[in-house]
């Protein structure tokens, strides 16, 4: 309890002019896996749950040799099991199209993850990375091409969340698709990163040569992860100490460049979303941590791993996420 306390002096004023926010990941049916029921369509979580942004996960394969001229590959579990000819694991989804915006429509920033748990990802030249950000702005954003996944939708920014190979040019890859963003007058994107909550995280840094050391300012969000790791929730100090490092990275980072990202505290949105039973934290736990946290410029809100998950933890008839928006998120 003393270091709730202290964190909450530490932590300074709540903004009411800065609601929090819900995010979440949708597309990879985890719970569906293991006896619990399969994850909803895409359209269903935007009408029926208190999501803010959807991160549709994941973009696993960068250049995807299966594909004709190695274009990326995607992997959506069981929501779409069709392909552009010539490119097998480059899916064709006009349902998900549809459903992107129709959440659009209802207020809902959809945006797309690269990387993942698994995968095979990463660059191996700054050449590689500029080329992949043209890829992914004509296939999921502003850009154009003849084999969009999602067809006419225009997604509303990406989300890294790297896990794995090397961390290296993903600050080219950045710089590349911001300027690529910036150049559309037509329409705002986020760009979103998931680091591990260890500070600092070993692929998106920020430490030297990484892309958070390096334009950390670019980022809106990062959804860390405070799950499967020593720093998570039910560890208080441990949490406690690293979410305290991200907040005063944003908090510098916005000093020092007027802009950079709200920190988002992930968690899982079942008992078995994650690797360990202190993962989990009830939403009354929680709620008594927003308390401690809530006052602090930086926090954006919560990130839930993931919706399968979330669609199956009732808790009183309402699901987990329902109840941090009842409980926590807007109630300030």
């Amino acid at each position: 309890m003393r270091s709730i306390l202290v964190l909450f002096v530490v932590f300074g004023f709540f903004d009411l002019c800065n609601p929090h926010l819900i995010s979440v990941y949708w597309g990879q049916d985890s719970a569906g896996g293991i006896s619990l029921t399969f994850e909803k369509e895409l359209l269903e979580y935007c009408k029926n749950f208190h999501y803010d942004i959807i991160t549709i996960a994941f973009v696993d394969i960068f250049f995807d040799r299966n594909n004709k001229d190695n274009v990326l590959g995607i992997n959506l579990s069981n929501h779409c099991n069709t392909s552009y000819e010539g490119y097998p694991d480059l899916l064709e989804c006009p349902q998900i199209a549809e459903h992107i915006k129709e959440c659009q429509k209802v207020g809902k920033k959809v945006v797309v993850s690269l990387g993942g748990a698994s995968g095979l990802y990463g660059f191996n030249s700054a050449d590689e990375a500029q080329d992949f950000a043209k890829t992914v702005w004509n296939l999921f954003l502003g850009g154009s091409s003849t084999v969009r996944p999602f067809k006419s939708a225009v997604l509303d920014g990406v989300d890294l969340d790297i896990e794995a190979s090397s961390p290296l040019y993903y600050t080219t890859f950045v710089q590349a698709i911001r300027l690529l963003m910036s150049n559309d007058i037509t329409k705002k994107y986020l760009i979103t990163g998931a680091p591990q909550c260890p500070f600092p995280d070993y692929y998106l840094g920020p430490s030297k040569d990484t892309v958070l050391y390096d334009i950390g300012e670019e980022f809106d969000y990062l959804y860390v992860q405070f799950y499967n790791n020593y720093c998570c929730l039910g560890n208080e100090n441990e949490f406690i100490a690293a979410l305290k490092k991200w907040f005063n990275f944003s908090n510098e980072t916005k000093t020092a460049h007027g802009k950079g990202p709200s920190i988002f505290v992930g968690l899982p949105s079942h008992p078995r979303a994650s690797g360990g039973p202190e993962d989990y934290q009830t939403p009354e736990k929680v709620q008594a941590i927003y308390e401690t946290i809530k006052s602090n410029k930086e926090l954006g809100g919560f990130m839930l791993w993931d919706a399968s998950f979330d669609s199956n933890n009732l808790i009183e008839n309402q699901y987990y996420s329902a109840l941090l928006y009842k409980f926590i998120l807007k109630q300030n």
